[in-house]
């Protein structure tokens, strides 16, 4: 035997035992790929003596098992039976360790600086890595962040064999990096941390912690000039495969591309979750897929139906839309390849009903335009939301949206038109006691009504009502009782724009002149009598009042989705390409049923949507439907219940056009 060689004693082949035991036990505690506990175990037994082995080798184990508090009086032990240097900066390093995982930084800290600068160069730089993390968890960052932020798998598990303090120093080191903005180096750094711990519940929720870190640091607003956000997939492309966190950003990458409609995507991060072992993650995602896929087969995105009253007593009106959906379909196929499948209403509910179905299950339609009739629309509206089909309806029927959310209107009712005009007269034009002039039928009471509530609510009221017989063309007398109110200023007239043309030259020859806000109080330019501001709603609108009664229409404020005289580029645009093909001037119908067309396709060529279930959430979303979508017709998107936001315009009649008021 070698004189340098001691003999084998019964205590060390004891000691030998507990030290295998630790190395068994690590090994099962951390699993593949992680480090084992051999760092320590392979120090002791080529630097302690016979005094310290046992001694040192139970601490081991008590540290390996967890049982940090008989590790340290161990480690105390073993102090008290020694004077070297070096052993003493390696207790001090396990110390240090039990420390961290008992929960006091504090204590770590203080046990790990020494070894820090003892000189022993191995011992102090594992113990520089846990000291920073020491001071991370004391909430110095700054201090610690030199070898925190750099960190790296390779040196967290040469700084310990532990893998609870080899989890700590990387997450720690994520979360640095997310304070820094570095997102993609803190989901390298948390997927480190969490290889090898397996796919239980246990291992998810620890990385389900982590996850939720990194989303709220991204969720806080940006600071200037900070770089876009990376998507989830983006992220994912900056971690290895394999682990809980790995697993979470997998998933959740899959469920942007599902949101996208990228099924081959999607079904590939399905694959990669089943290939490591993640069933439980990938099982109701691949259920969602199938279903995503089964909704894409049954939907052409190029093919959109139109249900309109194109017979009977609203034909009049269906042609009108069928005509600006047509010019619409004409602008669209310079550069995509739209359909429209047109079905009449007939008037009829029933027929309406068959009509979605057949769009769906035939023609495969993405959507639906109409009706027009307030109760075929509302028929047609639960019918859609029962068949999940999009429907825009062109309709005036109050609560045609309340179906559902695959239900919008395009077309302001009369409440909305009422109010967006009473506005104007108290909040803008300053004016609170108002007249109306209507005449004797349903729209004309239902407008009236809806104007004097809305004037009430804003402190004003209507102080003098007069009504017409419909086919009423004398208003001599109705503008005497109007001339009697010399206080009246405001006027509100729901009527045609034939009646308006006839009202207008009465007022005046009882001397009330229409003005403009700024000029009333004054005496009529140029003419005898006061001046009042008239209120008129989109019917009373048309192209050719400023040549028929221009001369007593000035300043009246007209409300209306669409007026052809507007200097928006892109309805000039489609004004020449109706008038291309079609005798007769564009109107709100026309323009708001070619609007609706322009949405969807909107949503299907810039939007990406390909499916009925992704068309609601677009056309819900301001971001993308109301800034990508150009419209011939007033348009502010939808609101959460489906009702248009902005639907209309206010202009007036000055000189011989009318001009746009600012809103």
């Amino acid at each position: 035997m070698s004189p340098h060689r001691k003999p084998i004693t019964h205590s060390h082949a004891r000691t030998a035992m507990v030290l295998a035991f630790a190395l068994g036990l690590a090994t099962g505690l951390v699993g593949c790929p992680k480090q084992a506990l051999v760092i320590d175990t392979d120090w002791v037994k080529k630097h302690a003596d016979e005094n310290l082995l046992e001694t040192l080798g139970e601490a081991l184990e008590a540290h390996a098992s967890g049982d940090m508090k008989t590790a340290l009086a161990l480690l105390d032990t073993a102090r008290s039976r020694t004077s070297d240097p070096q052993m003493l900066a390696f207790i001090g390093l396990r110390e240090g360790m039990a420390h961290l995982r008992i929960g006091n930084p504090s204590t770590a800290e203080a046990t790990l600086a020494p070894v820090v600068s003892s000189g022993f160069e191995d011992l102090a730089a594992r113990a520089s890595v846990l000291h920073s993390l020491a001071l991370f968890q004391l909430d110095r960052p700054g201090d610690a962040g030199d070898i925190l932020a750099g960190l790296d798998l390779t040196t967290a598990r040469k700084a310990t064999d532990d893998p609870e303090l080899q989890h700590d120093l990387l997450a720690a080191s994520g979360d640095l990096a997310l304070q820094r903005g570095e997102w993609q180096a803190a989901c390298l750094r948390f997927a480190w941390a969490t290889q090898g711990e397996g796919t239980d519940a246990g291992a998810l929720e620890t990385a389900r912690e982590l996850m939720r870190r990194l989303e709220e640091t991204m969720a806080k607003p940006a600071v200037q000039g900070q770089a876009p956000l990376p998507s989830h997939a983006q992220l994912l492309s900056s971690v290895p495969a394999g682990g809980s966190f790995w697993a979470l950003l997998a998933l959740k990458a899959s469920r942007d591309a599902l949101l996208e409609w990228d099924l081959v995507a999607a079904e590939n991060g399905v694959a990669q979750l089943h290939a490591e072992g993640f069933v439980s993650l990938a099982a109701p995602l691949e259920e969602t897929i199938a279903s995503a896929r089964s909704e894409l087969d049954g939907t052409d995105p190029t093919t959109i139906g139109a249900i309109l009253p194109l017979s009977g007593k609203n034909a009049g009106i269906g042609k009108m839309m069928q005509a600006g959906i047509e010019t619409a379909l004409r602008i669209l196929s310079a550069d995509h390849d739209f359909k429209v499948v047109f079905l009449d209403t007939a008037g009829s509910a029933d027929q309406t009903r068959q009509h979605l179905k057949v769009l769906k299950e035939e023609h495969r339609a993405i959507a639906v335009i109409g009706p027009a009739a307030g109760g075929v629309a509302k028929a047609a509206a639960a019918e859609a939301e029962a068949l999940g089909m999009p429907l825009i309806t062109l309709t005036l029927k109050p609560g045609v949206t309340d179906a559902g959310p695959h239900v919008f209107r395009n077309f302001s009712t009369h409440d909305v038109e009422a109010r967006i005009l009473a506005e104007y007269a108290v909040k803008t034009a300053g004016l609170e006691r108002c007249a109306v002039i209507h005449p004797d039928s349903t729209y004309g009471h239902g407008m009236a009504k809806q104007f004097a509530q809305s004037i009430a609510a804003l402190g004003g009221e209507v102080a003098l009502t007069q009504t017409f017989a419909p086919a009423e063309s004398n208003f001599v007398e109705i503008a005497s009782k109007l001339a009697e109110h010399e206080d009246i200023r405001c006027i509100f007239v729901p009527a045609t724009s034939q009646q308006l043309g006839l009202i207008a030259p009465a007022l005046a020859y009882k001397d009330v002149w229409a003005a403009p806000p700024e000029d009333l109080g004054k005496d009529a330019p140029g003419k005898k009598g006061r001046t009042v501001l008239i209120l008129a709603t989109q019917v009373g609108y048309s192209p050719d009042l400023p040549a028929k009664a221009g001369k007593y229409l000035q300043g009246t404020v007209f409300s209306a989705g669409f007026y052809a005289e507007t200097p928006d580029p892109f309805a000039q645009f489609f004004i020449q390409e109706f008038e291309r093909e079609h005798v007769g001037r564009v109107t709100s119908y026309h323009a708001h049923a070619a609007d609706a067309l322009f949405i969807i396709a909107t949503a299907v060529a810039l939007g990406g949507v390909r499916t009925r279930a992704q068309l609601p959430a677009w056309l819900s979303d301001p971001a993308h439907c109301t800034t990508d979508t150009s419209t011939v017709a007033s348009f502010g998107g939808f609101d959460e219940s489906g009702e248009p936001l902005a639907p209309l315009q206010l202009f007036r009649l000055s000189g011989k056009t009318y001009e746009a008021l600012a809103q």
